[in-house]
This record gives structure tokens, sequence and C-alpha cells, in this order.
């Protein structure tokens, strides 16, 4: 595992917090859904993020985590569309 995933893991959910006010007012422009849904793919994102690099499918990051995380929320917001 490289030094910025193992900087990104031990972050706690309340560091996260700056990043899903930026989710919230990208998304909410893009995607016309409740802050609260909005916040709950968020939320998810990050556990599926923490998740696949828990069991080893993201060992590297090719893209910045923000990206990451933006990536799987909008991916749920669209299943759920």
């Amino acid at each position: 595992m490289n030094i910025e995933l193992e900087e990104i893991l031990v972050k706690s959910l309340d560091e996260l917090t700056p990043l899903k006010t930026e989710f919230l007012n990208k998304y909410r422009k893009l995607i016309p859904l409740p802050d609260d849904q909005l916040t709950e793919a968020f939320d998810q994102a990050v556990v599926i993020f923490f998740a696949n690099c828990h069991v080893g499918k993201i060992t590297k990051l090719q893209a910045p985590f923000e990206k990451y995380i933006f990536a799987i929320a909008k991916r749920i917001l669209n299943e759920e569309a």
C-alpha cells in the first residue's frame, strides 16, 4: 500500500466533512435529490471505498481520493434513480 493510501485510511469520518460538503454542493445542482439522500450516498461511498481497501481491491490510488468517493457516490445515486 502506498503512503498516500495509508494516510487516507486513518482519516476519521469527521475529517471528511469538508469533502462531504463539497460533494453536496456539486451534486445538489446536478442531481435534484434531497440532501439526506445525497449524504447517504456519500457515506455509503466512503464505506465501500474503505471496504475495498481492506479486502485488497484498492492497493494504490490511480486518482485523487475525492474522485474515487465522488464516482462511487454518483454510481449509487444513478442506481437509485
